[in-house]
């Protein structure tokens, strides 16, 4: 097996076991977004555990590039 293929086959089982359900589908407008900060106002406590899971494994950024 390819480095390639662990990695994609190690991303795909850590994905299934960590994103919750709520936040699968695909963010519809900004409002949906989770942007973190200090003080967030969270509708969905999912998206403050999915960025935390996220930022665990070293997988956010300050930003996403223009």
């Amino acid at each position: 097996m390819s480095d390639l293929e662990q990695f994609r086959q190690e991303t795909r089982a850590w994905l299934e076991e960590n994103c919750p359900e709520s936040m699968r589908a695909p963010v519809k407008n900004f409002d949906d977004a989770y942007w973190g900060g200090r003080n967030p106002e969270i509708d969905n406590p999912d998206r403050k555990t999915w960025c935390d899971r996220m930022a665990e494994r070293g997988w956010t950024v300050p930003d996403w590039p223009g």
